[in-house]
């Protein structure tokens, strides 16, 4: 009996890829290169729109914080947030969508991040994001932006200069399984 010979470059003597679930090379280029194709500083990419939200919350809120977030979400977002978060003692507020000049009247001292959805799932309002990230940055309060509908080109954070997050699906659509969360750090780190 023969033994076959590779047909690749040899496998790397490291333990980064010891089970796919955990990572794996196809993801990491994949969240090298949506975070290339964003201009962000780093991603992770998740298979549902709902475990990067959640993802994206569990990673940056702990117990005492609090999170304002629009209140034209999507629903499982909003089951996350009003049932999920509560066990962990993290508070919410919501504000209109519509009228962002009311957020920075809700902020806290222990908000932390505010949550948006543009356009917002399924009413498809638009929220002035330049201006929610001049508020977020004013206060140094993390914002977290879900672009399910938009694509990468259309809607960025176009160097604000605000450390933010944004969950997307690559194409705007529902026709891809794969999500991914990107950050842009401005200098900060939490």
């Amino acid at each position: 009996m023969r033994t076959p010979k590779p047909c690749g470059p040899p496998l790397p003597t490291t333990d980064a890829y010891i089970y796919s679930r955990f990572s794996n090379p196809t993801v990491e280029e994949f969240t090298q290169r949506m975070s290339a194709l964003e201009g962000a500083e780093s991603g992770f990419a998740t298979a549902s729109g709902m475990s990067a939200i959640f993802g994206s919350f569990m990673a940056f809120l702990k117990a005492g914080d609090h999170l304002l977030s629009s209140a034209s979400i999507f629903g499982s977002t909003h089951t996350v947030i009003t049932k999920f978060l509560p066990k962990w003692n993290i508070q919410h507020s919501y504000f209109d969508l519509t009228k962002p000049e009311t957020i920075e009247a809700l902020i806290q001292p222990n908000t932390k991040m505010i949550f948006v959805e543009t356009p917002s799932n399924p009413g498809l309002d638009l929220i002035d994001l330049e201006l929610v990230a001049k508020i977020a940055k004013k206060h140094n309060v993390l914002l977290n932006v879900d672009n399910c509908f938009a694509t990468p080109p259309s809607s960025g954070p176009s160097n604000w200069g605000q450390t933010w997050l944004r969950t997307r699906r690559p194409s705007g659509s529902t026709d891809r399984a794969a999500y991914w969360v990107v950050s842009y750090w401005a200098k900060r780190r939490w």
